[in-house]
């Protein structure tokens, strides 16, 4: 990045500028190695797929221009249309879904219904226990109706009034809530046998169309096809239901040690992820299963201390040998999706973690960088995790590599995380951040875990400028294409098409600095030129995305003025 200029601009918002097409523009990566020859950063996965002035042509609808600043940094911004990384998957724009929740008034396309309640959930009456989160009580929480699985149709009924996928839990630990009794059960006299119901894979018999609620069992297979008779696949308008085996099960001997007395061990995981799989799939063969559900790093690394962990080395790719074992065994793929659970360890200068609502400037730079652990190769956060192993994350790297040597074709969700800040600019920085990223290196599934005050916060605006940036359900487009930036720690940019529309291009530019930062356009693109431009903002000024420009251009390449912390949409027509 170029720091050592510093130039005087009037107060637009956009700068076209003159690029002869004939400059070449060396791109470095933060280490400083050359890259303008090759894609850096590298996505997973990629498959591949000719300057000026302009007029400004609208007002910006009203907003007012921005107060006379000094351009102080510089960047430059590389997009090749003849590179794609491959499609984007529409479900990684999700998040979890509980009461008291804004998820109707955003454009989510994936809800999922998980957590600590749902490992104990009984839906023959819809009773859980609450585990840690509230002194272990059996209770209605979820639904205080008896109807069967109605605490999980509802949820999955507003999902799809969303026209989004749903995620559903599917119990597998062992126990589940037999009544809806409102207190610690362990105070109570041999609860498991007297408030728990042993939970089972499959039914050994004929099902009906309703549970036995006289037995002492409680059948996974009847409660999916229960779901699925609810929800016929004919009478959907294309959404789905996908299922989750369970929620974060290395935990269990603490946020549910009132069923789990002890530890899990690597081959008990392994043979309920097969078991319970192989039932769902008896009841619906070609569905979608998310399997392991990992809390963190403790969990794939491993399995937070299971007590066979000496015997078979690192949790993750235990797991997925163990996968493609059963696929061999039974002739079918069992577990579609490995999922984990992202919640940053990075911390600031003084301790802090990330997760915290804090959006103080030490607080800030620490969240805005912590993004970078999910791919860079050369960046190491102040954190437990790169203290103990000494390396970058790296995550998705990482866990792809793994995919690709144990169980090729697993895909990837990331059913919780969260950065923290919501109610901050900085928090809509690393979340716009981590949906760019995920979708570049071709992420499945994710599903942010909110706060429960998400009301006009800037983590959903975040949201909005990928789903929604207009107000009219504008979006991303769902094919990556190969987007640079000279200096990844100031700045992230991210690039997408259209598989329906040629002429049209978005991309997302983000400011991660307090400066005014110059991005030079250097663009390749194909077809006619790309000669309409508008450009959407989201800053601290504001939680929601604004439209500061709207420009006819007589060259692709140009120049973008990035406010301090700031996200800006550009939209690319011809």
């Amino acid at each position: 990045m170029q720091t050592g200029r510093t130039s005087k601009v009037i107060p637009l918002i956009l700068l076209i500028a003159i690029m002869l097409s004939a400059c070449s523009i060396e791109v470095r990566n933060p280490d400083g190695k050359d890259i303008s020859s090759t894609r850096s950063p590298e996505p997973t996965r990629q498959t591949s797929a000719t300057s000026g002035s302009s007029d400004e042509t609208s007002d910006p609808g009203g907003t007012e221009t921005d107060p006379e600043h000094e351009i102080t940094a510089f960047v430059t911004f590389s997009v090749d249309m003849t590179v794609e990384n491959g499609e984007i998957s529409p479900y990684i724009y999700g998040r979890n879904f509980y009461e008291n929740e804004t998820f109707s008034e955003h454009r989510y396309t994936f809800g999922r219904i998980g957590g600590n309640r749902w490992t104990a959930y009984n839906w023959e009456n819809n009773a859980s226990n609450a585990g840690s989160d509230w002194y272990f009580h059996s209770d209605g929480y979820l639904s205080s109706s008896d109807k069967p699985a109605v605490a999980v149709m509802d949820r999955v009924s507003a999902i799809f009034e969303n026209q989004a996928t749903a995620l559903v839990t599917v119990p597998i630990q062992g126990y589940v809530a037999k009544d809806k009794i409102g207190i610690d059960v362990r105070a109570t006299e041999d609860y498991l046998t007297n408030h728990f119901l042993k939970n089972v894979a499959f039914h050994p018999g004929e099902t009906g169309d309703a549970p036995d609620i006289t037995d002492e069992y409680v059948y996974q297979d009847e409660f999916v096809r229960y779901l699925e008779r609810a929800f016929p696949t004919a009478e959907r308008n294309g959404e789905r239901i996908f299922y989750s085996l369970d929620n974060e099960p290395s935990l269990w001997a603490y946020t549910h040690e009132e069923i789990q007395l002890e530890p899990i061990s690597y081959e008990e995981l392994a043979e309920k992820n097969i078991e319970y799989a192989r039932a769902i799939k008896s009841v619906v063969p070609d569905a979608r299963i998310f399997g392991f559900v990992g809390y963190g790093y403790g969990a794939f690394i491993d399995l937070q201390g299971a007590p066979d962990s000496d015997l078979h080395g690192e949790f993750i790719d235990f797991y997925l040998k163990q996968m493609k074992r059963a696929e061999d065994e039974y002739g079918v793929r069992l577990v579609d999706v490995l999922d984990i659970h992202w919640y940053p360890e990075a911390r600031d200068r003084s301790g802090n973690r990330i997760t915290e609502e804090s959006g103080d400037a030490d607080m800030t730079r620490a969240r805005v960088q912590a993004p970078r652990s999910l791919w860079d190769t050369g960046y190491i956060e102040s954190s437990w995790i790169t203290d103990v192993f000494g390396r970058p994350i790296a995550l998705l790297p990482w866990l792809f590599e793994k995919i690709d040597q144990y169980y090729p074709e697993t895909k990837l969700s990331i059913s919780e995380y969260y950065f923290g800040g919501s109610h901050h600019i900085s928090g809509a920085i690393a979340q716009a951040d981590f949906l760019g990223i995920i979708g570049r290196e071709g992420v499945y599934a994710a599903a942010l875990w909110p706060p429960l005050d998400m009301k006009d916060s800037y983590t959903e605006a975040a949201f909005d400028m990928y789903l929604d940036y207009d107000g009219n359900g504008s979006s991303f487009g769902d094919i990556s294409i190969y987007a640079q930036s000279s200096d990844w720690e100031s700045t992230s940019v991210y690039a997408s098409v259209f598989s329906d529309d040629p002429d049209k291009m978005v991309l997302i530019a983000i400011n991660k600095t307090g400066e005014w930062t110059e991005a030079t356009m250097d663009m390749k693109t194909t077809g006619a030129r790309f000669d309409r431009v508008e450009v959407f903002r989201l800053s601290e000024a504001f939680p929601a995305p604004e439209l500061i420009a709207s420009l006819e251009s007589e060259d692709e390449n140009f120049s973008v003025e990035l406010a301090p912390y700031s996200i800006q949409c550009l939209v690319l027509n011809r």
